[in-house]
């Protein structure tokens, strides 16, 4: 069965390049995958980074949780015909519960299981947050399985307080981890 992988975070915060690098892992030891693109910034920009290192399936014109879920639906029942794993990468901001509704549909659960969830956070533009903004992120936050902080080498300074919100935020038992970038 193929695994469905998410990576979620906001604009900016480093899933791309994050998802560049799962690639490559994932290419080392033999797994086959597609990515699924959800485009609502700059038209084609991640898929564009993305193109060498996996097929990269777009979905535009609207979230994959909202207006585009029937579209998300059936284009992972389509790669999963012809992959091991489909990655995710939604917009920015999106709903988890959506998302998740989407993997119960009784098709994709006879086709696919659940894989990992990642949710990759920027530091710096962590304290910038509005309290709508922290909720989206809150949303995606609780219902991840690791949460990445990146740009460490950008920010050191804010990684601590990074780590200090999201805790505020989620309690101490949620996996925090910093992704050390060279």
């Amino acid at each position: 069965m193929t695994r469905i992988d998410l990576i979620s975070g906001f604009l900016g915060a480093g899933k791309t390049t994050f998802i560049r690098h799962y690639a490559n892992w994932l290419k080392s030891r033999g797994i086959t995958f597609a990515v699924i693109e959800n485009e609502f910034g700059a038209a084609g920009v991640d898929a564009a980074m993305l193109k060498d290192v996996a097929e990269v399936a777009k979905i535009s014109g609207g979230c994959i949780c909202c207006g585009m879920k029937v579209n998300f639906h059936d284009r992972i029942l389509e790669l999963a015909q012809s992959y091991d794993r489909v990655v995710v990468e939604p917009s920015g901001i999106f709903n988890m519960d959506d998302y998740l509704d989407v993997l119960d549909s009784p098709q994709i659960k006879e086709a696919c299981l659940p894989g990992c969830a990642v949710t990759i956070v920027d530091p710096a533009s962590l304290e910038e947050m509005s309290l709508a903004e922290l909720e989206v992120l809150y949303s995606q936050l609780i219902s991840t399985g690791r949460i990445l902080i990146s740009k460490t080498g950008l920010y050191p300074e804010k990684v601590q307080r990074a780590e200090d919100i999201l805790v505020a935020l989620l309690g101490r038992d949620r996996d925090i981890k910093p992704l050390f970038e060279s």
